[in-house]
């Protein structure tokens, strides 16, 4: 994730008469910034960061704005669009729906469009370990209940009340299976048979891009070893509440969708032999 020489077009000056905070002007130099690279990285989180937190998963939306500005940029020459989703790939694509031009990575950056993840026997057994153990801990909650995925089982407690004591406890029988990797989300556990890693992801995805510059946007826990790797040309977005390594927050994925309107509109200006001193002067 390393930055080169840029290239743009002038970005259209802000309506005569409006001022922006300082806080709205930073970011959107930010994104000039980024506009301006030759070959542009675009990863994002699905869920909490494209669409809201829902109780359950199959309730997810996904912001018409983002979606439709996902398009746009995918579409833009050198840019390239993904999304990094904790979900199954197969999850990933049916609730997200068609986003031409972009690639779709699940479990955690380890499935991809190559075809099915397979499993060692020591894996599969772990696997089975781990949805016993999380069956046995929903079965006494009624609203807690268990998600099975490719490489790993899911412990989902949101809308249980007060559910700090039963998601520690389910942390505790996760780590009880040997060899199984533990993870903590929003009002989720996560255990998987190997390591996954959202940052491993996006780390590839920049070199097969050979990206001069990264936009990641998440929300929870797994997305913030991607915003502490990320360089000093790219940006990083935080959606939603709370303490994060991201340079930016956003309230939610509404402002994400707009803020993704924005870059595809200053993308689409982009032109090979405009430098980033030339955004400088044309603000």
């Amino acid at each position: 994730m390393t930055a080169h020489a840029a290239a743009a077009a002038p970005p259209a000056p802000a309506p005569a008469g409006r001022q922006r905070p300082m806080a709205d002007l930073a970011l959107d130099e930010a994104l000039m910034r980024l506009a301006a690279v030759p070959r542009l990285l675009v990863a994002l989180d699905f869920d909490g960061t494209i669409g809201p937190i829902e109780e359950r998963p199959w309730m997810v939306v996904p912001d018409p704005l983002a979606v439709a500005a996902m398009v746009e940029l995918a579409a833009a020459p050198g840019t390239t669009v993904a999304v990094v989703s904790a979900r199954s790939l197969a999850d990933l694509s049916r609730q997200l729906g068609p986003v031409p031009g972009a690639r779709l990575l699940g479990s955690y950056g380890a499935e991809d469009d190559a075809g099915p993840i397979g499993m060692s026997d020591a894996e599969s057994r772990r696997w089975a370990q781990l949805a016993v153990a999380f069956e046995r801990l929903a079965v006494a909650h009624e609203r807690a209940w268990v998600e099975r995925k490719a490489l790993g089982v899911a412990f989902h407690a949101r809308g249980v009340p007060e559910p700090e004591a039963l998601l520690a406890r389910a942390v505790e029988a996760a780590s009880d299976v040997r060899g199984a990797h533990v993870m903590c989300g929003n009002h989720v556990v996560e255990a998987v048979v190997r390591p996954v890693s959202k940052a491993t992801a996006v780390d590839a995805l920049s070199r097969r891009a050979t990206a001069d510059a990264v936009l990641y946007a998440g929300d929870d826990h797994a997305d913030e070893a991607v915003f502490v790797a990320l360089g000093a040309a790219d940006l990083g977005i935080h959606v939603g509440r709370g303490p994060t390594a991201a340079g930016r927050t956003l309230p939610d994925p509404a402002a994400l969708g707009g803020l993704l309107t924005r870059l595809a509109r200053l993308r689409a200006q982009f032109t090979v032999g405009t430098t980033p001193e030339d955004l400088d002067h044309a603000r």
